[in-house]
């Protein structure tokens, strides 16, 4: 029944938290807190917080751990996934560009032990514990892609594209004439609402384009909302966009569209063409946009008021 599936979700969610509690158990003991006993799920996410804030020791410092520990090369995107699970730094807005300019900075710190391996993928030599450790590392593929651009030399060089979301769900936004446009670059980094966004947009029905448009003088979700009413307001229930405005740590975008060279012009139509239309031939998605992709986060206005309306209808029966 609907019940019981909700009553063990929730047990297997206190329990997860529990878990995660356990790792920091000794925070709690210190103040003399029994978290064991509680059954509040809330009471219990709410300490986890808590502990959370007490246990960040920041990205330097979660770099250094990670690679450390490790003891071998790894890429900076393992790093900046490592970090979040662990739950070592506040994310931010941009996780995985925040390790990657970090690194490119340490490696030019004579006093600073992290080295660059390979491409995107760096190493504490001192961690390694045998000369066969680099060709071990290169053998299983974690330290050299001939096709990966996407490392911190690249983000230097980031074309015009400065973020993007395909297939996104019409239904996970509430149109209005300053639509909210929510996504996330990872599970635990924070929201960046895309609604003053400038680029080209898409509109799909199922995986299929039909309608190709831009948001120059008007935002991308003014853009999109027009589209709401309409001949086209009944073919389309994804979208795909590609901007141009760069996402700040702090999760707002910059106030300026950048100028570009020649090759980040075309690099920028190959990105959107290769990840719009998804060419069978093609083994990389367009370069650069690795780090640029960020994941549809459906408007909380939208549980609200499903929640507001499973009441209304448990009100009336």
């Amino acid at each position: 029944s609907f019940g019981a599936k909700r009553s063990e979700s929730s047990s297997q969610r206190r329990n997860t938290v529990k878990r995660q509690l356990s790792q920091t158990y000794f925070d709690f003991a210190v103040r003399g807190i029994n978290f064991r006993s509680w059954t509040d799920i809330h009471q219990l996410s709410q300490a986890l917080k808590e502990v959370g804030k007490l246990t960040k020791i920041g990205w330097r410092k979660a770099i250094k751990k990670v690679l450390n520990e490790a003891g071998k090369p790894l890429h900076y995107r393992k790093i900046t996934e490592i970090i979040l699970d662990q739950g070592l730094a506040k994310a931010g807005a941009t996780p995985a560009n925040t390790v990657a300019a970090m690194l490119s900075m340490a490696v030019k710190d004579p006093d600073n032990p992290i080295e660059k391996f390979s491409r995107g993928v760096y190493f504490i030599p001192s961690t390694l514990k045998t000369k066969s450790d680099k060709k071990q590392a290169l053998s299983v593929g974690e330290a050299d892609d001939p096709e990966d651009t996407d490392d911190d030399e690249a983000l230097d060089q980031t074309g015009a594209v400065r973020s993007y979301g395909v297939f996104w769900q019409r239904s996970a936004v509430i149109w209005r004439t300053k639509s909210r446009i929510l996504g996330k670059a990872a599970n635990e980094a924070d929201t960046v609402d895309f609604q003053n966004q400038r680029g080209i947009y898409l509109l799909l029905d199922g995986h299929r384009t039909i309608y190709v448009g831009r948001a120059v003088k008007d935002s991308l979700g003014s853009r999109l909302f027009s589209h709401t009413t309409g001949r086209l307001s009944s073919r389309w229930d994804r979208f795909s966009w590609f901007g141009f405005k760069s996402v700040n740590e702090d999760g707002s975008l910059t106030d300026e569209i950048g100028t570009w060279s020649e090759e980040a012009v075309i690099s920028a139509v190959e990105a959107v063409l290769i990840e719009s239309m998804e060419p069978a031939q093609n083994r990389r998605g367009g370069d650069h946009l690795a780090n640029n992709e960020f994941f549809q986060v459906e408007d909380p206005d939208i549980e609200r008021t499903r929640r507001k309306a499973l009441m209304l209808d448990l009100l009336e029966k």
